[in-house]
Protein backbone atom coordinates (compact mmCIF):
# COMPACT_ATOMS: atom_id res chain seq x y z
CA UNK A 1 0.00 0.00 0.00
CA UNK A 2 2.89 2.48 0.39
CA UNK A 3 4.16 1.53 -2.54
CA UNK A 4 1.08 2.71 -4.24
CA UNK A 5 0.45 6.18 -1.59
CA UNK A 6 3.97 8.06 -3.45
CA UNK A 7 2.93 7.49 -7.33
CA UNK A 8 -0.89 7.92 -6.49
CA UNK A 9 0.28 11.51 -4.93
CA UNK A 10 2.53 12.39 -7.52
CA UNK A 11 -0.17 11.75 -9.85
CA UNK A 12 -2.55 14.07 -8.26
CA UNK A 13 0.23 16.91 -7.59
CA UNK A 14 0.92 17.29 -11.40
CA UNK A 15 -2.72 17.23 -12.34
CA UNK A 16 -3.67 19.95 -10.12
CA UNK A 17 -0.28 21.64 -11.62
CA UNK A 18 -1.58 21.22 -14.52
CA UNK A 19 -5.29 22.20 -14.42
CA UNK A 20 -3.82 25.82 -12.07
CA UNK A 21 -1.82 26.36 -15.16
CA UNK A 22 -4.41 26.02 -17.45
CA UNK A 23 -6.26 28.52 -15.25
CA UNK A 24 -3.82 31.24 -14.99
CA UNK A 25 -3.75 31.16 -19.11
CA UNK A 26 -7.76 31.79 -19.01
CA UNK A 27 -7.30 34.28 -16.58
CA UNK A 28 -4.49 36.48 -18.28
CA UNK A 29 -6.71 36.69 -21.31
CA UNK A 30 -9.64 37.53 -19.13
CA UNK A 31 -8.18 40.28 -17.91
CA UNK A 32 -7.59 41.86 -21.73
CA UNK A 33 -11.56 42.07 -21.40
CA UNK A 34 -11.38 45.48 -19.46
CA UNK A 35 -8.99 46.86 -22.33
CA UNK A 36 -11.12 45.56 -25.16
CA UNK A 37 -13.56 48.53 -26.55
CA UNK A 38 -16.32 49.17 -28.33
CA UNK A 39 -16.13 51.65 -31.70
CA UNK A 40 -19.70 52.80 -32.05
CA UNK A 41 -21.01 55.62 -34.10
CA UNK A 42 -22.86 58.88 -31.89
CA UNK A 43 -26.49 56.58 -31.61
CA UNK A 44 -24.51 54.00 -30.28
CA UNK A 45 -24.21 51.55 -32.50
CA UNK A 46 -21.28 49.04 -32.75
CA UNK A 47 -19.86 48.50 -35.83
CA UNK A 48 -16.30 47.12 -34.90
CA UNK A 49 -13.77 46.96 -31.67
CA UNK A 50 -10.33 48.29 -30.39
CA UNK A 51 -7.94 47.39 -27.95
CA UNK A 52 -6.50 49.97 -25.70
CA UNK A 53 -2.51 49.63 -25.56
CA UNK A 54 -0.08 51.95 -24.50
CA UNK A 55 -2.28 54.58 -23.47
CA UNK A 56 -4.34 54.61 -27.29
CA UNK A 57 -6.88 52.29 -28.49
CA UNK A 58 -5.57 50.24 -31.89
CA UNK A 59 -8.19 49.35 -33.97
CA UNK A 60 -7.98 48.33 -37.98
CA UNK A 61 -7.90 51.33 -40.44
CA UNK A 62 -11.39 49.69 -42.20
CA UNK A 63 -12.72 50.43 -39.47
CA UNK A 64 -12.55 54.28 -39.73
CA UNK A 65 -11.15 55.19 -42.48
CA UNK A 66 -14.75 56.73 -43.87
CA UNK A 67 -14.00 59.49 -41.94
CA UNK A 68 -17.57 59.80 -39.89
CA UNK A 69 -17.52 60.15 -36.43
CA UNK A 70 -16.24 57.46 -33.68
CA UNK A 71 -17.16 57.02 -30.63
CA UNK A 72 -15.10 54.72 -28.26
CA UNK A 73 -17.26 52.44 -25.43
CA UNK A 74 -15.38 50.95 -22.91
CA UNK A 75 -16.04 49.53 -19.41
CA UNK A 76 -15.42 52.84 -17.82
CA UNK A 77 -17.50 55.17 -19.90
CA UNK A 78 -18.06 56.27 -23.32
CA UNK A 79 -15.82 59.46 -25.21
CA UNK A 80 -15.37 60.69 -28.68
CA UNK A 81 -12.40 59.52 -30.46
CA UNK A 82 -9.80 61.17 -33.02
CA UNK A 83 -7.81 59.90 -35.37
CA UNK A 84 -4.02 59.61 -34.35
CA UNK A 85 -1.79 57.44 -36.59
CA UNK A 86 -2.95 55.62 -39.68
CA UNK A 87 -1.07 52.80 -41.85
CA UNK A 88 -3.66 52.55 -44.86
CA UNK A 89 -1.20 49.44 -46.37
CA UNK A 90 -1.23 47.63 -43.16
CA UNK A 91 -4.86 47.78 -41.76
CA UNK A 92 -3.74 49.56 -38.52
CA UNK A 93 -5.08 53.24 -36.63
CA UNK A 94 -4.49 54.51 -33.27
CA UNK A 95 -7.58 56.33 -31.25
CA UNK A 96 -7.31 59.01 -28.99
CA UNK A 97 -9.31 60.61 -26.97
CA UNK A 98 -10.81 63.92 -28.73
CA UNK A 99 -11.06 65.55 -25.34
CA UNK A 100 -7.56 64.81 -24.23
CA UNK A 101 -8.22 62.40 -21.23
CA UNK A 102 -5.95 60.28 -20.09
CA UNK A 103 -6.05 56.31 -20.96
CA UNK A 104 -4.50 53.57 -18.98
CA UNK A 105 -1.78 51.84 -20.17
CA UNK A 106 -3.55 48.71 -21.56
CA UNK A 107 -2.69 45.14 -22.58
CA UNK A 108 1.02 44.15 -23.00
CA UNK A 109 2.51 43.73 -26.13
CA UNK A 110 3.62 40.36 -26.84
CA UNK A 111 7.97 39.70 -27.30
CA UNK A 112 7.84 38.16 -30.62
CA UNK A 113 5.20 37.10 -33.10
CA UNK A 114 3.10 33.57 -32.67
CA UNK A 115 4.31 30.88 -34.39
CA UNK A 116 2.38 27.56 -36.29
CA UNK A 117 -0.38 26.04 -34.02
CA UNK A 118 0.34 28.16 -31.15
CA UNK A 119 -3.23 28.99 -29.28
CA UNK A 120 -4.32 32.53 -29.33
CA UNK A 121 -7.69 34.04 -28.02
CA UNK A 122 -9.77 36.87 -29.91
CA UNK A 123 -11.60 39.05 -28.01
CA UNK A 124 -14.30 41.46 -29.93
CA UNK A 125 -17.99 42.48 -30.31
CA UNK A 126 -19.77 39.83 -33.01
CA UNK A 127 -21.94 41.81 -35.14
CA UNK A 128 -21.94 44.68 -32.91
CA UNK A 129 -24.58 42.94 -30.95
CA UNK A 130 -22.96 40.28 -29.24
CA UNK A 131 -20.66 42.31 -26.96
CA UNK A 132 -17.29 40.77 -25.70
CA UNK A 133 -17.31 37.57 -27.01
CA UNK A 134 -14.09 35.34 -26.66
CA UNK A 135 -13.28 32.65 -29.39
CA UNK A 136 -9.96 30.28 -28.74
CA UNK A 137 -8.46 29.23 -32.26
CA UNK A 138 -4.44 28.48 -33.36
CA UNK A 139 -2.57 30.22 -35.55
CA UNK A 140 -2.74 28.35 -39.17
CA UNK A 141 0.05 30.18 -40.94
CA UNK A 142 2.12 32.88 -39.02
CA UNK A 143 3.62 35.13 -41.44
CA UNK A 144 1.54 35.71 -45.44
CA UNK A 145 1.97 38.49 -47.08
CA UNK A 146 -0.70 41.23 -49.73
CA UNK A 147 -3.70 41.37 -46.84
CA UNK A 148 -6.55 43.24 -47.00
CA UNK A 149 -4.82 46.52 -48.39
CA UNK A 150 -1.15 44.80 -48.89
CA UNK A 151 0.27 44.26 -45.82
CA UNK A 152 1.48 41.49 -43.98
CA UNK A 153 -0.89 39.54 -41.78
CA UNK A 154 -1.35 35.86 -39.88
CA UNK A 155 -3.75 33.24 -40.77
CA UNK A 156 -5.74 31.73 -38.04
CA UNK A 157 -8.89 30.12 -37.43
CA UNK A 158 -10.20 31.84 -34.32
CA UNK A 159 -14.39 32.30 -35.44
CA UNK A 160 -14.50 35.76 -36.01
CA UNK A 161 -17.23 37.99 -37.96
CA UNK A 162 -18.97 41.76 -38.66
CA UNK A 163 -18.23 43.83 -35.61
CA UNK A 164 -14.85 41.51 -34.50
CA UNK A 165 -12.65 43.92 -36.87
CA UNK A 166 -10.17 45.49 -34.83
CA UNK A 167 -9.76 43.33 -32.08
CA UNK A 168 -7.09 42.11 -30.46
CA UNK A 169 -5.90 38.73 -30.68
CA UNK A 170 -4.33 37.38 -28.08
CA UNK A 171 -1.62 34.23 -27.14
CA UNK A 172 -1.86 32.29 -23.99
CA UNK A 173 -0.28 34.91 -21.87
CA UNK A 174 -2.82 37.47 -22.33
CA UNK A 175 -0.46 39.88 -24.68
CA UNK A 176 -1.46 41.29 -27.91
CA UNK A 177 0.23 39.57 -30.92
CA UNK A 178 -1.91 40.66 -33.77
CA UNK A 179 -5.29 42.63 -34.64
CA UNK A 180 -8.42 41.12 -36.84
CA UNK A 181 -8.57 42.15 -40.03
CA UNK A 182 -10.93 39.92 -42.42
CA UNK A 183 -12.28 36.80 -42.95
CA UNK A 184 -12.20 34.42 -46.08
CA UNK A 185 -15.68 33.06 -47.73
CA UNK A 186 -15.92 31.29 -51.05
CA UNK A 187 -18.64 31.39 -53.47
CA UNK A 188 -20.23 27.82 -55.05
CA UNK A 189 -22.79 27.29 -57.68
CA UNK A 190 -25.04 24.58 -57.31
CA UNK A 191 -28.43 23.40 -58.71
CA UNK A 192 -32.21 22.94 -57.17
CA UNK A 193 -33.34 24.63 -54.08
CA UNK A 194 -29.84 26.78 -53.71
CA UNK A 195 -31.11 28.82 -56.62
CA UNK A 196 -27.43 29.79 -57.88
CA UNK A 197 -24.62 30.84 -56.35
CA UNK A 198 -24.05 30.31 -52.38
CA UNK A 199 -21.71 30.93 -50.38
CA UNK A 200 -19.23 29.12 -48.12
CA UNK A 201 -17.04 29.88 -45.05
CA UNK A 202 -13.63 28.96 -45.47
CA UNK A 203 -12.89 28.87 -41.33
CA UNK A 204 -9.45 31.22 -42.90
CA UNK A 205 -9.01 34.50 -40.93
CA UNK A 206 -6.86 37.29 -41.12
CA UNK A 207 -5.13 39.50 -38.38
CA UNK A 208 -2.13 42.18 -39.26
CA UNK A 209 0.76 40.74 -38.26
CA UNK A 210 2.74 41.38 -35.22
CA UNK A 211 5.38 43.11 -36.83
CA UNK A 212 3.07 45.76 -38.36
CA UNK A 213 1.28 45.58 -35.14
CA UNK A 214 4.70 46.71 -33.09
CA UNK A 215 5.85 48.87 -35.20
CA UNK A 216 2.97 51.35 -35.37
CA UNK A 217 2.92 51.57 -31.89
CA UNK A 218 6.26 53.11 -31.74
CA UNK A 219 4.84 56.18 -34.19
Amino acid sequence: MKRLLFPLLLLVACATTTGAKKDRDVDTVGRAFHNTVALQTESGRTFCSGVIVERRVLTAWHCVEDGEAVWVSTIDGRWEAALDVADTIEDLALLVPADGRDLPKGVRLARKAPSFADDIWVIGHSLGDYDYSITKGIVSHPRRTNGIFGGLWMQHDAGTIGGNSGGPVLNKHGRLVGIISFGVVSSTYCSGLCLGRTYQDTHMRGAVHFDSVRSILTR
